[in-house]
């Protein structure tokens, strides 16, 4: 979490990271099977969530805001099935009610910082899937990553105290490895936030998959995931 005088953005970034956290499959598992119709939101130049989505036979639409990583990944043979477009999050251009299920790519949504696009962004993806379907991200949970165990190891102790030295929990933003400036915020925050787009909480979870207790989330999760439904 290195500081930079102009941190990178959603515009500025590609991302082409390939990581993967048991929970994603795990939510996957449960919300997408044989042609549910699913938009994939900040493809990167891997296109790594919208192909686990494939994967499971969903019909997959991705978009991304950054036009070098979206040209990237049309460019391989792995986006074969998957419908392309440049795109913003916070002017979705879908039809009222076009999908089973949205999910935004890895730490996707933290790249929105201020909080009315924040809402905006929330109820434009309410707005795209149906009723009863599904609104699924992750997002850094400052207090995850002020207690989270896995911070106190020799490999992230540097980083962790440097966090806590600079009372980093206490900002809405923070700036990670990669030099982008990210959003943060409480498990409580995040919810209450979607509850104002029309979205209730269905699970929050950890990034290992093995809870699923808000609690226990809220308190020791870095970066958890949050699955949301629009009320039917």
């Amino acid at each position: 979490m290195a500081e930079t005088s102009v941190p990178k953005t959603a515009t500025t970034h590609v991302y082409r990271h390939i990581i993967d956290f048991p929970v994603e499959d795990q939510i996957l598992g449960e919300l997408v099977s044989l042609d549910t119709r699913v938009l994939d939101i900040g493809t990167g130049a891997t296109g790594r969530s919208a192909l686990k989505a494939r994967e499971r036979g969903a019909q997959v639409t991705s978009i991304e805001i950054n036009t070098e990583a979206i040209a990237e990944f049309g460019t391989t043979p792995d986006n074969k099935g998957i419908g392309l477009a440049a795109a913003d999050l916070l002017q979705l251009p879908f039809a009222d009610r076009s999908f089973d299920v949205v999910q935004v790519a890895l730490h996707g949504f933290d790249y929105i910082l201020g909080c009315q696009d924040r809402l905006q962004g929330l109820s434009e993806m309410r707005r795209v899937v149906r009723p009863g379907g599904y609104v699924v991200f992750n997002a850094f949970n400052p207090i995850g990553l002020s207690l989270a165990p896995s911070g106190f190891k020799p490999a992230m102790l540097k980083t962790r105290l440097k966090y806590l030295a600079t009372a980093g929990f206490m900002k809405n933003t923070m700036i990670d490895y990669n030099g982008l400036e990210l959003h943060q915020a409480p498990v409580r925050v995040i919810t209450n936030q979607a509850a104002l787009a029309g979205l209730n909480r269905e699970s929050v979870r950890n990034l290992s998959g093995s809870t699923d207790h808000p609690a226990k989330v809220a308190l020791l999760s870095k970066a958890p995931y949050y699955v949301f439904r629009r009320p039917s």
